[in-house]
């Protein structure tokens, strides 16, 4: 199995890379708020790969902004999920892997009047047509949950 799709992240490790408290993540969990790309155990342990914390880590960054978790989610899906899974067929595609697929690529999220829309680009024009609005990077995002998890896992596998 590629390193990228190891279910070897526990539950405190994908809290502690995206930065979330753990009752919050219980709780996107337990209420089907979130959709993982390989699906989570209705009981019973969760362990998490590299893909589902990619997808927590933006979904909680969103979520700060003031999106509600569901839409958060199916953004963040839309966004990752294409590029991840062609990722996740190559054999031996480091975790860090993720990070670099989306290398200089800005996701603008903004609420207008018919509800949240976003956009990915890769260039600083372009605004969207509203006073405000919420640019991530997303290698920056996913670099940052992705170090953390890496170092979390080896902190616990000691």
């Amino acid at each position: 199995m590629p390193p990228i799709l190891d279910r070897k992240l526990r539950f405190a490790d994908a809290v502690y890379a995206i930065e979330a408290t753990p009752k919050s993540l219980r709780n996107w969990l337990a209420r089907d708020q979130v959709t993982l790309p390989f699906g989570h155990p209705r009981e019973g342990w969760h362990e998490f790969t590299f893909i589902d914390i990619a997808v927590l880590a933006v979904v909680r960054k969103l979520v700060d902004f003031g999106m509600p978790v569901e839409t958060a989610s199916q953004f963040a899906n839309s966004v990752l999920l294409a590029s991840l899974h062609r990722l996740s067929t190559f054999k031996n595609a480091p975790p860090m892997a993720v990070v670099s697929l989306f290398f200089g690529q800005r996701m603008r999220v903004w609420r207008g009047a018919e509800g949240w829309h976003y956009r990915v680009d890769r260039q600083e024009d372009g605004e969207p047509a509203t006073a405000v609005y919420l640019t991530l990077n997303v290698s920056m995002v996913l670099d940052a949950a992705i170090t953390r998890a890496m170092s979390s896992r080896a902190d616990g596998a000691e």
